[in-house]
C-alpha cells in the first residue's frame, strides 16, 4: 500500500470513529421511570400498670402478719407488701421493667434505723441496671395469657437487735407516716450494636 491510501483509510476510520460518538446517542430506546411508596407496620405500645394508662399509680400494701404489732402498722421486724399488676397485652416489644424505691429521703428521719427495700417479678430482681428484662414472646404480640406481670415490692424494717433500740423507738415516738416513693419504668428492651 502506498503512503496515500494508507493516510486515506486512517482518515476515513477517524472520521467513522468520531461520527459514531455523535450519532451513538440518537438512537431511540425503551426507558421507563417508576416510583413508589413503601409502608412500615408500627410496633404496638399497649402498657398498663395496676390497670391504668396514666403514669401515676398508688401502690396498696398490706402488712405480713404479725401478731405482735397492731394491724396496718410497721415496726421493727414487720414487712409490708404490694402487687402491682403490670399488663403488656398487645405491645409488640420486649420491654425492661426497672423499680425505683427511694429511702434516701427517709435517712434524716430515721437515721440508724434499717428500712430495706426490694421489687420483683417472678422472685427475679427489678431495682438494678437497666431492670428486667421481660422477652417478646415468639417475636409475636403479648396475650392475656403470656402479657400479664405482677411486681411486688416488700418493705420490711429489720431488727437490728439491741443496736438500734434507740433509734427505733424515736421513730415510734416522732414520727406517724414515713413517705417511700416508688417509680416504675416500663420502657422498650433496646440493644446497642
Amino acid at each position: 500500500m502506498n503512503k496515500k491510501t494508507v493516510v486515506s483509510v486512517m482518515a476515513v476510520a477517524m472520521l467513522f470513529a468520531v461520527s459514531l460518538f455523535f450519532v451513538g446517542g440518537t438512537y431511540a430506546r425503551y426507558t421507563g421511570t417508576f416510583e413508589g411508596k413503601t409502608q412500615a407496620d408500627i410496633a404496638k405500645w399497649a402498657i398498663k400498670v395496676g390497670g391504668q394508662e396514666s403514669e401515676t399509680f398508688t401502690p396498696s400494701f398490706t402488712y405480713v402478719e404479725n401478731q405482735y404489732v397492731a394491724d396496718n402498722k410497721l415496726a421493727p421486724n414487720r414487712s409490708m407488701t404490694a402487687d402491682i399488676d403490670i399488663d403488656l397485652t398487645g405491645t409488640e416489644v420486649a420491654v425492661d421493667v426497672l423499680a425505683k424505691i427511694d429511702l434516701s429521703q427517709l435517712t434524716a428521719k430515721i437515721g440508724d434505723s434499717q428500712i430495706t427495700a426490694t421489687a420483683t417479678i417472678g422472685g427475679q430482681d427489678a431495682t438494678s441496671g437497666d431492670g428486667l428484662l421481660i422477652e417478646l414472646p415468639e417475636k409475636a404480640a403479648f396475650t392475656s395469657e403470656n402479657g400479664k406481670k405482677t411486681l411486688k415490692i416488700t418493705i420490711t424494717w429489720d431488727n437490728q437487735e439491741d443496736a438500734q433500740n434507740a433509734s427505733d423507738t424515736n421513730i415510734g415516738k416522732t414520727i406517724e407516716n414515713l413517705q417511700i416513693p416508688v417509680t416504675l419504668t416500663v420502657q422498650q428492651h433496646i440493644v446497642s450494636e
